[in-house]
């Protein structure tokens, strides 16, 4: 049935710990108001099933009633079906968009209203094009595959390429993989490009200008990857991830094997061979004016940056090389025997016993640079090479928008605080970490902690009022600085909004 077979959820409600507050404070006298926004029966509420809009102002949530399934969007209830599945609000949140089934048959409702129906709905859709304005689905009925587009039916196939299925990012052009017979094609707006054997699932990518694409094919026993619809040099297996477009489009770089060495390919060109290549590299700078990446050969590790090989390491963490936004600046991670330090335009940091995880980062100015270390048992954040105070964990760290303020989660023995600016908030037993947030103007941060079986926003480091829970992702700053999210209490769920 489709409530078993299509209901993949991503937990969104946050449901931190049981905690009680360290230090006791009186509630903001911050001007908060609220309003009810929608009356639930939570016992029949699907928990997986909310989803949050991309500004946070909207939200969906799946409901069981007397064997039929319901969509409540932003309070409403919407008609009533035999499932209901994975809803997607478009990029701006004006639009909603969710698979249902009815009479054994299966459909896409956009904002309310069912569309036609079909035997089945393929499992990477709907998905809205980037300006919000065109929807994309596939659907499977008499025997053959077909893409939707914007309301219409496209050619039929004999299948759907899994995970290639995409607009550009100027939502003008529309690309996927299909298979007709037993060859495979890329269908950029309606025109059939290439014959394959294989089209590999994820590959497709159009560049940020939308005038190129790009995907990983296999004819015969060999593999290519196709640029603007010509292959470059055949190789033994694909480096995986996707092939990445410079931001201004100019250049395409991408990994792949040949007999069994590693090669970096870089608008065609064949780079030297290594015996692997770091993990989430290689990366363009913001001005696409540089192309760095983690290369291995024997037992060190070193930075290849515009093909030259920089210093060698013992081993350079995953996923930490990072360029500033300004494209001046790079780091990243290295090791020496037990210990970890920060590489900073090629100059050694200090070295520690163990660096936190989501860390280095710069600030949005380019001009600071923070990441979170350990000595021993004890954890602190290191600004512009200036550790700051010892605390049993770090987690969390960010800037501002403005690049002038700092702020972290610290562990306090079983304790956790937010340290903004150098200074602690109250304790609790745990915080939604991930809920930290800076207002656009960089004046207010605010996050989400709980109490026994409450939940509550700190804003400026006050309590704001309690609630039954907080709907994770609702949590955003307005332009003029006001905070606004949405809770349950009770049977309703509630609109606040706090300046």
């Amino acid at each position: 049935m489709l409530q078993n077979t299509m209901m993949t959820w991503c937990v969104a409600l946050v449901l931190l710990a049981a905690v009680n507050a360290w230090a006791s404070e009186e509630p903001s006298r911050a001007t908060v108001s609220e309003k009810v926004v929608a009356q639930v029966d939570f016992s029949s509420w699907i928990k997986q099933s909310y989803k949050a809009s991309p500004d946070g102002s909207r939200f969906a949530l799946a409901v069981r009633k007397s064997g039929k399934m319901f969509f409540v969007v932003d309070g409403k209830a919407q008609t009533p079906y035999d499932g209901v599945a994975n809803p997607v609000f478009s990029p701006d949140s004006k639009h909603v968009a969710y698979p249902a089934g009815a009479k054994k048959k299966l459909f896409i409702v956009v904002d309310g209203q069912a569309q036609k129906q079909y035997d089945l709905i393929a499992e990477n859709g709907p998905v809205f094009s980037p300006d919000s304005k065109r929807l994309m689905y596939g659907v499977h009925s008499g025997g053959k595959w077909a893409i939707i587009v914007d309301g219409k039916a496209q050619r039929q196939y004999d299948l759907l390429g899994k995970g290639n299925m995409l607009f550009s990012p100027d939502s003008k052009h529309v690309a996927y993989a299909a298979k007709k017979g037993n060859t495979w094609y890329i269908v950029v707006d309606g025109k059939e490009q290439g014959r394959y054997d294989t089209i590999h699932p994820g590959t497709l990518s159009f560049s940020p200008d939308s005038k190129r694409i790009a995907y990983v094919a296999e004819n015969g026993n060999k593999l290519y990857v196709f640029v603007d619809g010509k292959a470059d040099k055949p190789c033994d297996s694909y480096g995986g991830g996707t092939i990445k477009f410079s931001p201004d489009s100019g250049h395409v770089v991408y990994a792949a094997t040949i007999e069994g060495k590693l090669h970096i390919f870089l608008d065609g060109k064949e780079q030297k061979p290594y015996d692997s290549i770091g993990s989430g590299t290689p990366i363009f700078s913001p001005d696409s004016k540089h192309l760095a990446y983690v290369a291995k050969t024997g037992n060190k590790m070193f930075v290849v940056m515009d093909g030259k090989e920089l210093t060698p390491h013992e081993f350079i963490v995953p996923n930490t090389l990072t360029f500033s936004p300004d494209s001046q600046h790079l780091v990243y991670f290295a090791t020496s025997g037990k210990k970890m330090f920060a590489v900073i335009d090629e100059k050694k940091g200090i070295e520690y016993d163990g660096t936190v995880k989501g860390t280095p980062l710069f600030s949005p100015d380019s001009k600071h640079m923070a990441y979170g270390a350990r000595v021993g048992n004890q954890w602190f954040a290191v600004v512009d090479g200036e550790e700051g105070k010892k605390y049993d964990g770090v987690s969390s760290l960010f800037f501002s928008p403005d690049s002038k303020r700092l702020a972290y989660a610290a562990k306090v023995k079983n304790k956790w605080t937010v340290v903004v600016d150098g200074k602690e908030d109250a304790q609790y037993d745990e915080i939604g970490q991930d809920t930290l947030i800076f207002s656009p103007d960089s004046k207010h941060v605010a996050y989400l902690v709980a109490s026994g079986r409450q939940q509550f926003v700190i804003l400026d480091g006050k309590e704001l009022k309690r609630y039954d829970g907080i709907l994770h992702d609702t949590l955003v700053f307005n332009a003029d600085g006001s905070l606004r999210y949405f809770a349950p209490k009770g049977n309703s769920i509630y609109s606040i909004t706090a300046r």
